[in-house]
C-alpha cells in the first residue's frame, strides 16, 4: 500500500482536462484544486499538467455555490507542474469543470530551477521571479503529497 497523507478517491482514477475544479483530500481536510493546462512543458518534456492547489474548504463545499475559493488570491501552495499519476492513482477526483473568469489564473506563472533561473509554464525563461513562485521540474503525487503536508502542517509521511 503506497503511504501518502492524501487519501485516494473509491471508483475509477481519471485524465486530467483543463478548466476542471477537483478536489483533494489531505489529513483532515479538503482542498480545491483546479486543472489550469494539460499543455505545460519543463525543457522538452512536454504534456505536463499546471494545476492550483487551493486553501482548504469544508468536506461538501461546491465551485457553483462557492466559486471565491477558487480565486488565485485563495492558492495553498505556487502553481504546481506535475505529471497525471494524482488523478489517475486516484488522490484527485474532478467535481466540477467551469470556464476560468478574472482573477482565477495569474497574470504570469513563474517556476525556479536548481540553478536559481526562472520559467514560465511553457519554458521560457523569465527576466526574474514573479510571485508565486512554483518549483521548475515535474513533481509527482508524493512531491505534491510533501508540499501540501508542509502547507498544512502535517507531518510527512
Amino acid at each position: 500500500m503506497i503511504e501518502t497523507n492524501m487519501v485516494a478517491f473509491d471508483g475509477p482514477g481519471s485524465r486530467p482536462v483543463t478548466g476542471e475544479v477537483d478536489v483533494v483530500r489531505i489529513g483532515e481536510y479538503t482542498c480545491p484544486a483546479r486543472v489550469v493546462s494539460t499543455e505545460a512543458s519543463i525543457g522538452p518534456m512536454r504534456g505536463v499538467v499546471l494545476v492550483y492547489v487551493f486553501r482548504p474548504v469544508a468536506a461538501d463545499w461546491s465551485p457553483e455555490v462557492d466559486r471565491g475559493v477558487l480565486g488565485v488570491s485563495n492558492l495553498l501552495v505556487p502553481p504546481v507542474l506535475v505529471n497525471k499519476l494524482p488523478w489517475t492513482m486516484r488522490f484527485f477526483r474532478r467535481v466540477s469543470h467551469l470556464d476560468f473568469v478574472g482573477g482565477e489564473v495569474l497574470d504570469q506563472h513563474c517556476f525556479r530551477d536548481t540553478r536559481g533561473w526562472f520559467f514560465d509554464e511553457r519554458s521560457r525563461r523569465l527576466e526574474g521571479s514573479v510571485e508565486p513562485v512554483g518549483e521548475w521540474g515535474l513533481q509527482s503525487y508524493r512531491t505534491v503529497d510533501d508540499r501540501l503536508s508542509d502547507a498544512l502542517g502535517i507531518a510527512r509521511v
